[in-house]
């Protein structure tokens, strides 16, 4: 940072200050210091750390020097910290100074060995993210409700032994966290859980019986759970095949009222006709799955991956498809009232209920983008849905 932007600098930050600033975005540097001469440019004002109208603060590319005498931001409640240069102890005095925090983020900051939050009786969430140099990770923060962290160094028992003091989390999110291994999540109050590429997790136990919403990415894992009905699941396998390990898996879902699953190419979401003969579908009372294709689909048959998804979940309501280069497909499906088994079929002999061949009523299709022929997708519903009464397809045009 040149001189002259440097003096420029302060004294917008002096008006905003003067002028009881309550949002305050400071972005210093990119990445990289100039030189060792420029360090001083990239140092945090002192002005700014007793400005006690600041109620956000995002800072960004800092350094926090050792000199600072007195940090008063008492109408803090927000705290964003990325690549920010400190040490603990400047750390703890910049938390000392700001006693109505709520919120807290800090990522890729240097110099951070060891934080240790406390005496924030407000402190609500707190979001680690990669911090190099960072070996000891405490917080005392009896209303915290939400964390997320990510690639930080939590072991099984940091983390069974932090959720049994903190009852109060309502949402965890876990992200390349690498010596997680086999987790225990026991929680009444948490609502939403993301555990994404975990790269050592083998087992997970979810004791939960209130979670809402859960987000899964990355390598099958031993998965128990008894949460009731889940709003919503979302989930991201590594590429695969969707063998017996992933089925097994889709079935501890306990069937949401939402799936939305996320994969590279339809391969991993097609199970074998060998598997489908011997086991029964997964999420049979699924009624709304959305399939994100991060390819294109090329010249795939459409059909076989609608018959591969409705034996996944073979009563759906409806079923929404979405490749790269903009094309999507919608199914909206209805049925006849009686579901259940009169008499038995072989293609759902494992289901209590019947499947969507023998009580689909009606399909709806929208198609936008790419082409797709409605006549294929029309002889595969009426040959296969034995009470079919209406088939619609629509072509839509990109707005």
């Amino acid at each position: 940072m040149r001189e002259s932007d440097y003096v420029l600098a302060r004294g917008w930050l002096g008006y905003a200050i003067e002028c009881n600033v309550k949002e305050l975005n400071l972005c210093l540097k990119s990445y990289f210091y100039d030189s060792e001469a420029a360090l001083d440019s990239y140092a945090v004002p002192e002005s700014i750390l007793t400005a006690k109208s600041i109620i956000e603060f995002y800072l960004c590319g800092a350094i926090f020097k050792s000199c600072y005498s007195d940090i008063n931001l008492s109408s803090l409640r927000k705290l964003v910290l990325k690549r920010v240069d400190m040490n603990d102890q400047i750390f703890r005095t910049l938390i000392s100074g700001c006693p109505a925090l709520e919120e807290i983020t800090i990522g890729q900051c240097y110099g951070l060995k060891n934080i240790h939050v406390r005496s924030l009786p407000r402190l609500m969430a707190v979001t680690l993210l990669y911090n190099p140099e960072l070996e000891i990770f405490k917080i005392e923060a009896p209303n915290l409700k939400k964390l997320l962290l990510e690639s930080t160094i939590v072991t099984d028992k940091w983390l069974h032994d932090f959720l049994s003091k903190h009852l109060l989390i309502e949402s965890l999110e876990l992200r390349h966290c690498n010596m997680l291994k086999r987790i225990k999540i026991s929680s009444d109050h948490l609502k939403s859980l993301t555990i994404c590429h975990c790269a050592k997790l083998v087992e997970a136990n979810i004791i939960t019986l209130n979670l809402d919403r859960l987000k899964y990415s990355g390598d099958v894992i031993s998965f128990s759970s008894n949460a009731r009905i889940l709003s919503e699941v979302r989930l991201k396998f590594k590429i695969a095949p969707l063998d017996l390990k992933k089925i097994e898996f889709l079935a501890k879902l306990n069937h949401p009222k939402l799936l939305a699953w996320n994969t590279l190419r339809v391969e991993s979401v097609i199970a074998l006709k060998e598997l489908r003969e011997i086991l029964p579908s997964p999420l049979y009372n699924v009624k709304q799955l959305k399939l994100k294709v991060n390819h294109r689909r090329g010249c795939y048959e459409i059909f076989k991956l609608v018959d591969a998804l409705l034996w996944i979940s073979p009563l759906l309501e409806t079923l929404f498809i979405e490749w790269r280069m903009d094309e999507n497909i919608s199914f909206q499906f209805s049925y006849e009232d009686h579901i259940y088994k009169s008499k038995k079929h072989n293609c759902c002999k494992l289901l209590p209920v019947l499947c969507w061949r023998h009580c689909l009523k009606t399909v709806k299709i929208e198609h936008c983008g790419g082409t797709i022929a409605k006549e294929t997708l029309e002889y595969y519903f009426s040959t296969n849905a034995e009470i079919l009464e209406s088939f619609e397809y629509c072509m839509r045009m990109h707005v």
